[in-house]
């Protein structure tokens, strides 16, 4: 049963750190699209400015995919509800932090047209990262 529990958020943390990528990466692309930045804005302070951003999208998301799975062990026999909210909420913490700090300033340093390319870049990569972070993470905190 732990297993499929575990199976089972794979998909949570990989459709919501997209969700909040997509979300977060707008602001960005927005900001880059319409040079918003400030005058002497160097490339650390944009990625500092970029990280912040996706800090506070994924922690909102990670919490409420906490409550989520605690309210869920209310109703279900989930084991150890507490480490998997950990495993998940982590995950879905550094997906939506490494994806949406470096894929919009990647795309924008290699010359890709953001509005174009960002969708794709970060729901692709979302994916593939978070499948990656996740099962490491169930690793370390759930099994």
């Amino acid at each position: 049963m732990r297993d499929s529990i575990v199976a089972a958020f794979n998909t949570v943390v990989i459709s919501m750190a997209g969700n909040a990528g997509l979300q977060a990466s707008t602001v960005s692309v927005q900001a880059l699209a319409m040079g918003s930045n400030w005058p002497g804005d160097h490339l650390i302070f944009r990625f500092g400015r970029e990280l912040l951003g996706a800090l506070l999208y994924g922690a909102i998301a990670a919490s409420i995919l906490s409550v989520l799975i605690f309210a869920g062990s209310l109703i279900f026999d989930i084991e150890d509800p507490v480490r998997l909210a950990l495993a998940t909420s982590l995950s879905l913490l550094a997906v939506t932090t490494i994806v949406v700090s470096f894929v919009p300033l990647a795309l924008d340093l290699m010359g890709i047209n953001l509005a174009a390319a960002t969708g794709v870049f970060i729901t692709t990569s979302s994916d593939v990262v978070g499948v990656l972070v996740y099962f490491l993470m169930a690793r370390k905190f759930h099994f």
